[in-house]
């Protein structure tokens, strides 16, 4: 499926791999490729499987609004976006992870953006795990 829609070469395209080409075992492209096919196999807890800095994410959930957008034939006259948060449960001092009293644990909160009708997603967006204020809950 993949093969046919491109999703993991968007994804490898978003992410500047910083890596000295001397100590690459793996292609940036096998590694996600084996993280999206731990994910849709159940195995969502492998998060240590490999470490994205967070320019990289911003540019993966710019990727999958690319991949949302390239689902379409032509434009559609309207789209309506569902937006919601789901709580990422975080263990250890990693950066942003902070106690959410709703979810009882540290975490983050994700920012999920799917496509109302069909419930395609469209992106996620990491966010820090505190309850969003202000002009960040719309």
């Amino acid at each position: 499926m993949d093969r046919r829609i491109g999703l993991i070469d968007r994804l490898t395209d978003a992410i500047i791999d910083t890596r000295h080409p001397s100590y690459i075992t793996h292609p940036m492209r096998d590694l996600l490729t084996q993280r999206v096919f731990q994910i849709a196999s159940g195995y969502e807890d492998g998060n240590d499987a490999n470490a994205l800095r967070r320019s990289d994410i911003y540019r993966m959930a710019r990727a999958l609004v690319l991949q949302f957008i390239a689902g379409y034939d032509c434009a559609p006259a309207a789209i309506t976006l569902d937006l919601d948060h789901t709580d990422d449960a975080t263990y250890g001092q990693q950066p942003l992870s902070f106690y959410n009293h709703h979810y009882g644990h540290p975490c983050y909160l994700p920012l999920l953006v799917f496509e109302a009708n069909s419930g395609a997603l469209v992106t996620a967006v990491l966010r820090p795990g505190k309850r969003p204020t202000g002009p960040r809950t719309r």
